[in-house]
């Protein structure tokens, strides 16, 4: 669940399901805000790759997703490796109408 400089191989060579990493910083509130629920969302949608990325430690994956705002969400698929669709927001409804989309 947490990730650590190996994350950067499951978003370019591809993961087995869905992947959804949350680009955090651990001085963010929001991303403090929204950390139980993402945790929640985690079990709930099993088909989904559930990350954490904290910018502070790999800002180079930060940089390479145009990540600007925190919390960011990305959708990344296992169709072509690409970002499927990006959430820049702490909102818990749209982040579960992100997770029942793609599960």
């Amino acid at each position: 669940f947490q990730a650590e400089d190996g994350i950067r191989d499951d978003l370019v060579t591809g993961v087995q399901t869905c992947a959804l990493p949350i680009f955090y910083a651990s001085w963010c509130r929001p991303c403090k805000k929204i950390a139980p629920y993402f945790q929640e969302l985690s079990e709930k949608y099993e088909d989904i790759d559930f990350l954490k990325v904290d910018v502070d430690q790999i800002s180079q994956l930060a940089d390479d997703y145009n990540v600007g705002t925190l919390p960011t969400f990305i959708v990344v698929s296992t169709k072509n490796i690409e970002v499927e669709e990006r959430l820049e927001s702490s909102d818990e409804s749209h982040l579960k109408k992100l997770c029942e989309k793609y599960n």
